[in-house]
């Protein structure tokens, strides 16, 4: 049987603030395609995630490890997406992205060109 390193499919998870819930999604298609693209992107770089929580603007992942990644639906994904690759590719943190993620509590894309992340405490 096929091993898996970790959850097979990601739970979305979001809040609905109108009567009818049954049969109704808590995100519109378009945005749904986005945070999805956003996800399969992590997915390709080895990062593993458990959860996906909106929060209108904001969208929490988790990660495997219990890291989390925040980022705004009011930002270009593609580039919130570019600006991660770079923050975990800077030479600063002398370590590789997998262990870096280890060591994170979470990483907060909401600011645009800004990264604010922080660490665990030991």
């Amino acid at each position: 049987s096929p091993e898996y390193s970790g959850n097979v499919f990601v739970r979305y998870f979001g809040e609905r603030n109108d009567s009818e819930i049954i049969g109704s999604s808590y995100l519109d298609l378009k945005r749904f395609k986005k945070i999805t693209s956003f996800v399969s992107s992590l997915e390709k770089l080895k990062i593993d995630l458990t959860d996906v929580v909106f929060q209108k603007p904001d969208y929490e992942i988790t990660l495997n490890n219990k890291s989390r990644i925040i980022l705004s639906e009011n930002n270009d994904m593609e580039k919130t997406f570019q600006n991660l690759i770079s923050f975990l590719k800077d030479n600063s943190f002398n370590t590789q992205i997998k262990n870096f993620l280890t060591t994170v509590d979470y990483i907060d894309l909401r600011f645009e060109n800004k990264i604010y992340h922080k660490l665990r405490s030991k």
